[in-house]
C-alpha cells in the first residue's frame, strides 16, 4: 500500500510537470510575433496598426477557439489533440521563420490561434480529473508560471537575435521547441493519465458536476468574464507595445527596448505566483480584482505624466507593476476560479469560457492600441489604458455594495464566501 501511494504521488507530480512543459513551450509560438514586432515592422515597412493586425487575428481566433474547445474538450482524446495542436503551432512558426510573406502571416496566425486554443481547457480538464485535492492545489501554483516563463524566454531570445538583425531566427527556434514539446507529450501522456488511475466521484470532477444551485454564481462569473476582457486588454497591450513605446518615446534602440521589456514577464510571473497568496487574504474574487485595477489606474496616471520625459525607467517600473497586478488577476480568473468551482461547473468548460474572454481583450488591444498610437501617439494610448482600468473599479464597487445589501438579511454559504 505504501509503495502504491508513492507511485500515485509520483504519477500526479509528473503529470503536472508534463502539463506545465506543454503549456510553457506553447508560449514560444504565441508570442514569437509580439516579441519581434519591431524587427518585423522594420523588415516590411509596415505601420503599428498593420503589424498589430496579425496579433489581432491570432487573439480573435484563439478566443473563438476557446469557446469551441471548452464545449468539446471533455470528449477529446487529449494525447492526440494536444500533440496535434502543438504540431500546428510549430509548423506555423517554422513557416514564418523560413520566409512566409507578411501578407499571409495574419492567416497563419489564425490557424495558430485555433490550434493553441485547445490547450488550456484540455489541460484544466486533465488536471481536475486526475489529481486529488493536495496535488490540485499544487497544480494551481505550478500552472501560474509557464505563461510568464514562456513569454520571458521568447522575448529574451528575440532580444538577443535583434542584436544581429532580422526576425526569422526566433520563429525557427520557437517552432523547434514546440515540436519537442509535442513529441514529449505523445510519449508521456498515456503513462501518466491512464484510466486505471481514475478517481472516485468524491476526489475527481466528473463530466457532469454535482447538482447545485448554479444561479447564485452567475453574476460573479459574468463580472469575472468582463474583468478578464479588460485585464488582458491591459496585459497583452503592454506586452505587445511597450518595446515600441520605449523606442519611440525615449529614443532607445531595438534590442535595448526588447531587453527592457523582459521586466514585464518577470513581474508578471511574480504577480501570478503571489496572486494565489493575496487571494487567500482577499478571498472575494470581485474585491480582489477591483483593488488590483484601482492600483493599476494610479500607476497609469503616473505614466501619463512621465511619457515624453527622460524618465523611461520610472515608466518601465509603472508598466511592470501593472503587469504584476494584471497577471495576478488573470491567474485567479482563469485557473483558481475554474478549479475552485469544479463541484458546480465543468472546470475545462469554465476555464475555456473565461480564457476566451481574456483573448477578446487581447484581440482589441493589439490592433486597437496600434491604431490609437498611429493617430494620437503613445500619450493617447496611456489615456486609453487608464480609462480601461477605471471601468472595472467602478463595477467592482457597485457589485460589492449591492451584494452587501442583499446579504445583510441572509447568512452566506461556504461557497458564497469564496466568490
Amino acid at each position: 500500500m505504501e509503495n502504491t501511494g508513492k507511485n500515485e504521488n509520483k504519477r500526479q507530480t509528473l503529470l503536472i510537470l508534463l502539463c506545465w512543459f506543454a503549456y510553457f513551450t506553447s508560449y514560444f509560438g504565441r508570442y514569437s510575433y509580439n516579441a519581434n514586432i519591431i524587427p518585423i515592422e522594420n523588415a516590411f515597412g509596415v505601420s503599428h496598426s498593420q503589424s498589430g493586425l496579425v496579433v489581432t487575428f491570432y487573439f480573435f481566433s484563439y478566443g473563438a477557439g476557446q469557446i469551441i474547445h471548452c464545449l468539446l474538450c471533455k470528449k477529446y482524446s487529449f494525447r492526440y489533440v494536444i500533440a496535434g495542436a502543438m504540431a500546428v503551432a510549430a509548423t506555423v512558426n517554422l513557416a514564418i521563420g523560413f520566409g512566409l510573406p507578411f501578407a499571409t502571416m495574419k492567416y497563419a496566425f489564425v490557424l495558430n490561434g485555433l490550434a493553441q486554443a485547445a490547450l488550456w481547457p484540455s489541460i484544466i480538464t486533465i488536471l481536475s480529473r486526475n489529481l486529488d485535492e493536495k496535488y490540485l492545489k499544487r497544480s494551481t501554483f505550478a500552472m501560474s508560471t509557464p505563461v510568464t516563463l514562456g513569454t520571458l524566454s521568447i522575448y529574451g531570445i528575440s532580444a538577443i537575435c535583434a542584436l544581429f538583425g532580422g526576425y526569422r531566427t526566433p520563429f525557427i527556434i520557437s517552432g523547434s521547441v514546440i515540436a519537442v514539446g509535442a513529441f514529449i507529450w505523445v510519449l508521456s501522456y498515456g503513462k501518466l493519465a491512464n484510466e486505471a488511475y481514475a478517481k472516485t466521484d468524491e476526489k475527481q470532477e466528473t463530466n457532469e458536476p454535482v447538482k447545485t444551485d448554479k444561479s447564485k454564481f452567475i453574476p460573479t462569473l459574468i463580472l469575472l468574464a468582463s474583468f478578464a476582457i479588460i485585464v488582458n486588454f491591459l496585459k497583452d497591450g503592454l506586452q505587445t507595445w511597450v518595446p515600441s513605446i520605449m523606442k519611440e518615446s525615449f529614443g532607445l534602440g531595438d534590442s535595448l527596448s526588447l531587453f527592457l521589456t523582459l521586466a514585464l514577464p518577470v513581474f508578471g510571473m511574480i504577480g501570478s505566483l503571489t496572486g494565489v497568496f493575496f487571494h487567500s487574504l482577499i478571498p472575494d474574487f470581485v474585491v480582489h480584482a477591483g483593488l488590483n485595477f484601482a492600483i493599476s489606474a494610479a500607476l497609469l496616471i503616473a505614466v501619463m505624466f512621465l511619457i515624453g520625459t527622460p524618465l523611461y525607467v520610472l515608466v518601465l517600473v509603472c508598466f511592470s507593476l501593472v503587469m504584476f497586478l494584471s497577471h495576478g488577476s488573470n491567474n485567479i480568473i482563469t485557473s483558481v476560479a475554474p478549479l475552485g468551482l469544479r463541484k458546480h461547473f465543468n472546470s475545462g468548460m469554465l476555464a475555456g469560457l473565461l480564457n476566451g474572454c481574456c483573448y477578446l481583450g487581447s484581440t482589441i488591444s493589439s490592433y486597437g492600441l496600434g491604431a490609437i498610437a498611429d493617430a494620437a501617439g503613445w500619450s493617447g494610448v496611456s489615456v486609453t489604458l487608464l480609462v480601461a482600468a477605471l471601468i472595472p473599479v467602478a463595477a467592482a464597487i457597485i457589485f460589492t455594495v449591492v451584494g452587501s445589501v442583499k446579504k445583510r438579511s441572509a447568512k452566506p454559504t461556504d461557497d458564497e464566501k469564496t466568490i
